[in-house]
């Protein structure tokens, strides 16, 4: 009997503890240390992974990643800006190059040192030059944030500096580099180790170095698939920081913000990465496996046609390697009718909807993809008339058949008249173009005959010309002394004269 209790209080432990296994692996438990995180698929968007990611948090010096992206929409960046008083800091003790005023910098200096050196008065003189002032370079800043998609995110300044109102979320910051990355220029940036700032009129040359512990190969947090990163801190907002890694033809971006302790950064950056490289199968839906849905357009209260939703072409998602593809399922958005003058504002997704188990051991398990839309308006019905009028609309018809018949066919005939003028004039044209060079041709082989007489000794050119003068003097005495012929032989005995 006791016997049986501690083997059923074995089995009951072991169940509690089989679950609370799942949940805590299902709570966004990857040990991070960040109060908030989130992994994304820099291709599809997808969200590897997310711990608070919709938490708002001061940003620190990422904010960068976005200043400095603007600054390579629409400039060059080997314009010439001169410092001016308007660009210093207030307090010194923030990170900065140390410019001064009359100072005369590059566009690219400013990039470089905004970004490896993490340099404030840079993001200053960035903002003046490519806003025209500072206010309006902020609002841009903030154009840019929202028409991306962020929901959650207010700048007030261009490099991330304490201010109540000046916030984002780590979805915000890593749809934003998602973006970013997409200029070659700034992603060749974000991936660079050193730059030498040349000399100016005012200061001699300044190396500048990333501070990015995982872009060195000297350093201990080192990660060879990192690919360019920007970190950020202030006391306020703690250590941020935004990576970005390549493996295999993959591209994830990873963030962590709000991280008490410097290295903790490194390390949960490092492990959101490991988990999204090693975890993760890509996996491609296909759009003959997704069935359209059809939506009704309305023009107020009448039916002007549908809209269909469906997937024009492979989309790939990644899903954690023990999820069984067949599985999975997916649902259009519950919507049964939209007004025409909102078709082109409006967006559709689908949602990718994974099995139960997946949420033991995905992290998030949300997946939507964007679908195409195509308008069909309705077709307006033939209608037939009362039976007294039919043979009147029938004849019209038949007219309208025959009439649009005969104009076909005339097309047809003309069109054929045509080719044949066409081929006739050709063939006319060809033959003058041959008669044309065979002249040619004749002309060239007489002056051929004629250089090569006059070629010809001068000894034999003379008789030659001797024998031509006497031939042609005997057949001109022949021709114009020769007597006609006299039949004399009747009652004469004189011979005939011979000639």
């Amino acid at each position: 009997m006791i016997v049986k209790k501690i083997i059923s209080l074995l089995i009951t432990f072991f169940i509690v503890f089989l679950l609370f296994s799942k949940q805590a692996m299902a709570s966004n438990q990857l040990n991070l240390i960040s109060d908030t995180a989130v992994l994304m698929d820099a291709k599809t968007g997808q969200i590897l992974y997310e711990k608070q990611m919709d938490k708002v948090k001061y940003p620190a010096s990422i904010t960068k990643i976005v200043s400095v992206y603007l600054s390579f929409l629409g400039t060059n960046p080997n314009d010439k800006i001169t410092v001016c008083k308007d660009d210093y800091l207030s307090d010194l003790s923030v990170t900065h190059v140390a410019l001064l005023d009359g100072e005369v910098v590059t566009l690219r200096d400013m990039q470089n040192a905004a970004i490896l050196m993490s340099a404030n008065d840079a993001c200053n003189v960035i903002a003046r030059h490519v806003g025209g002032d500072y206010d309006t370079f902020i609002e841009r800043m903030n154009k840019f944030a929202s028409d991306v998609g962020c929901t959650s995110t207010n700048f007030t300044n261009p490099h991330g500096l304490p201010d109540p109102n000046h916030y984002t979320t780590a979805h915000d910051m890593a749809m934003m580099t998602r973006e970013a990355i997409k200029s070659k220029e700034f992603m060749e940036l974000l991936g660079t180790n050193s730059y030498n700032m040349p000399a100016t009129n005012k200061q001699p040359e300044r190396p500048f170095s990333t501070r990015d512990a995982m872009l060195k190969h000297y350093e201990k947090y080192y990660y060879p698939y990192a690919i360019g990163g920007k970190l950020g801190w202030t006391e306020e907002a703690h250590h941020t920081k935004v990576t970005v890694a390549e493996k295999d033809g993959r591209t994830l971006i990873a963030v962590v913000m709000d991280s008490t302790h410097p290295e903790s950064k490194y390390k949960d950056t490092i492990k959101l990465l490991d988990y999204g490289f090693n975890e993760f199968g890509g996996y491609n839906i296909l759009p003959q496996t997704v069935q359209s849905k059809e939506i009704q357009v309305k023009d107020g209260a009448n039916p002007v046609g549908h809209l269909e939703l469906f997937l024009s072409s492979p989309e790939k998602v990644y899903l954690q390697k023990s999820i069984n593809v067949n599985d999975i399922s997916y649902e259009f958005p519950n919507i049964e009718s939209i007004e025409q003058a909102d078709i082109d504002k409006e967006k559709f997704y689908l949602e990718v909807k994974l099995p139960d188990y997946a949420s033991d051991v995905m992290y998030s398990t949300t997946i939507t993809l964007k679908l195409d839309t195509k308008f069909v308006p309705n077709l307006s019905k033939v209608t037939i008339p009362p039976k007294k009028d039919q043979l009147i609309w029938l004849s019209k018809e038949i007219g309208e058949i025959i009439g649009i018949s005969f104009g076909i066919t005339m097309s047809s005939v003309l069109f054929i008249l045509l080719i044949i003028l066409i081929r006739k004039y050709i063939i006319i044209y060809r033959r003058k173009k041959h008669k044309r060079m065979l002249a040619i041709k004749r002309k060239k082989q007489l002056e051929a005959m004629r250089i090569i007489e006059r070629q010809k000794s001068p000894y034999r050119m003379t008789a030659t010309y001797n024998m031509r003068s006497n031939t042609n003097q005997n057949i001109s005495n022949n021709q114009y002394n020769t007597k006609p012929k006299v039949n004399n032989t009747i009652g004469t005995n004189k011979k005939r004269p011979r000639h």
